[in-house]
């Protein structure tokens, strides 16, 4: 009895492993179509990521030229801009990155290397998780800029219509002192 069910088991497993390696090869042989065009896609994606990021840190480049050359911005400004222009350039070299990453994780076998495959899809979403933060960054810091110089427009508004409405006071005084000095001219006789 006991030699039947290791022969039976032994049968089994065999089988079992003939049917898997039968259905994976099929599946495998139907996938193939599937996964060049998701390779082509990815290429295409990587590509484009990697292109962009290229042409952006150029420009991001020349821009920090001209802001260094600049004489007329203020300090405060001059620094905000700077330092925008630096995570934008994080960013963009980030999304380079991430675009040859891709081109990596698209050509490792998960099958053959899955620890490497993990790692380098793991450092995508790293890298693009990172991406979003200095996003938010940036976001935060264009609205604390531009607020601090509403305020500031907002006080020297302020200031500069206290000083037109003095002026327009001393016009309308001064005004009147010549329609009274009209009206009651001085006797010198």
């Amino acid at each position: 009895m006991l030699e039947n069910q290791v022969i039976y088991s032994i049968m089994g497993a065999t089988t079992y492993r003939y049917y898997k390696n039968f259905f994976y090869s099929v599946n495998r042989k139907e996938s193939a179509i599937e996964n060049s065009t998701i390779k082509t896609i990815s290429l295409i994606i990587s590509g484009f990521l990697i292109s962009c990021a290229i042409w952006q840190i150029r420009e991001l480049l020349r821009k920090k030229q001209v802001l260094n050359a600049d004489r007329q911005m203020t300090r405060r400004t001059k620094v905000f801009f700077l330092h925008q222009n630096r995570r934008r350039i994080q960013i963009n070299a980030m999304l380079g990155i991430v675009g040859v990453l891709m081109l990596i994780g698209m050509y490792i076998p998960i099958e053959d290397f899955p620890g490497y495959s993990a790692a380098v899809w793991f450092l995508v979403i790293l890298f693009i998780f990172w991406i979003m933060l200095l996003a938010f960054i940036d976001y935060c810091s264009i609205r604390l800029h531009y607020s601090n110089m509403d305020r500031r427009y907002g006080a020297e508004q302020i200031q500069l219509r206290y000083e037109l409405e003095k002026y327009r006071e001393r016009a309308r005084n001064k005004k009147k002192e010549e329609a009274s000095d009209e009206e009651f001219p001085e006797n010198d006789s």
